[in-house]
């Protein structure tokens, strides 16, 4: 009887060994794959950042330094140029066309959310005419 019972102990501590071994090499294989993931995130986002500073830089050579600080810190100004505005705030999140005598207007919409009803709003809306910012209103 005691045969069987230190059997039976032996074994629990065996399988619960090789459970506990599993769970760490799954652990540290799991670490590894988060600090490789880290340092490819770091990378790229050192590498965005270079991107937009060549970018930046572009502006200011072709508008002036002040244009380019002002589109580097996100602001929008009345006249500017559609792909000033996708460099400061990105491409709207969502965009409404019309076409009136010729005339092409946009609305870009950013700053999306959800209401307590389910629905969903944005808080800025750009009116863009012939790809050119002719205004904005806080929709909040």
């Amino acid at each position: 009887m005691e045969l069987i019972f230190y059997g039976g102990l032996f074994g629990g501590t065996v399988y619960l060994a090789f459970i506990i071994y599993r769970q760490i090499s799954k652990t540290i294989t799991r670490n590894k794959a988060i600090r490789i993931a880290e340092h490819e995130l770091n990378g790229a986002i050192d590498n965005q950042n270079l991107i937009k500073k060549k970018l930046i830089d572009s502006i200011s050579k072709i508008y002036g330094k002040e244009k380019a600080d002002r589109v580097n810190k996100g602001t929008i100004w009345i006249n500017m140029p559609v792909h000033l505005l996708k460099v400061a705030m990105g491409k709207g999140e969502n965009i409404k066309e019309s076409i009136y005598r010729g005339v092409i207007t946009q609305k870009w919409y950013y700053g999306k959310y959800q209401t307590r009803l389910g629905t969903y709003r944005y808080r800025l809306e750009i009116t863009i005419e012939n790809n050119e910012v002719v205004g904005w209103k806080d929709l909040d």
